[in-house]
């Protein structure tokens, strides 16, 4: 790309061969040393892992003999740091999910940063050992706001007028919106139409 430069913006060649000394003077037209430098400071600041730092490299134009040599500046040990740091980052940016959906959104960010799942497995157990003590309060109050939820769409939906299923539809939608769990939805709905909710038409007024 540099050697094509000339034919395209100038038909100066001392001045662009001025140019290329200083580049590599800087390293910027060494590959080896860019990749180096690259590397670390991957290990101090972004954390990605190896295939995502390969796809960074391989678009900033350096070739693919030079980037055989990755794993010369990145080992095992190296890997396995920046996925812990990228999995404190990512925990902590999912902190306020439920424990499944922590879990699945952790992993498919870390992925995204380049890192097999393999490497990611051992952490994501550290989620489930973290959760797993507040697991049953997690439900609670997950359940406790479906509870909620669901009064309030069954008042306002009964007081437009709806009944049966129509109303047992729109409630469910209501619900589903919010961002409830799909599985507790049909599970508390199949509840409230055993207990008789949607068997009769409900008079708005009645409705407080």
């Amino acid at each position: 790309d540099l050697h094509s430069f000339p034919t395209r913006r100038s038909s100066d060649l001392r001045t662009f061969a001025v140019c290329m000394a200083e580049l590599k003077n800087y390293g910027y037209v060494d590959d080896q040393a860019y990749i180096a430098r690259v590397c670390e400071e991957n290990q101090l600041y972004k954390h990605f892992g190896k295939s995502r730092l390969r796809w960074e490299l391989k678009r900033r134009g350096v070739s693919e003999q030079s980037l055989h040599t990755l794993e010369d500046y990145i080992s095992e040990d190296d890997e396995i740091r920046n996925a812990r740091a990228a999995f404190e980052t990512a925990k902590d940016k999912y902190r306020t999910d439920t424990y499944v959906k922590r879990r699945q959104k952790i992993a498919a960010w870390m992925q995204r940063r380049g890192f097999s799942f393999e490497t990611i497995r051992p952490l994501l157990a550290q989620v489930n050992r973290e959760e797993d003590q507040n697991f049953d309060e997690q439900n609670e109050t997950d359940s406790a706001a479906l509870e909620q939820d669901y009064a309030k769409y069954y008042r306002m939906q009964s007081r437009k007028g709806y009944h049966g299923w129509e109303l047992k539809a729109r409630i469910k939608r209501n619900l589903m919106s919010r961002g409830h769990c799909s599985t507790a939805v049909q599970a508390m709905m199949e509840q409230h139409t055993s207990d008789g909710d949607f068997d009769k038409f409900v008079d708005r007024k009645s409705v407080v």
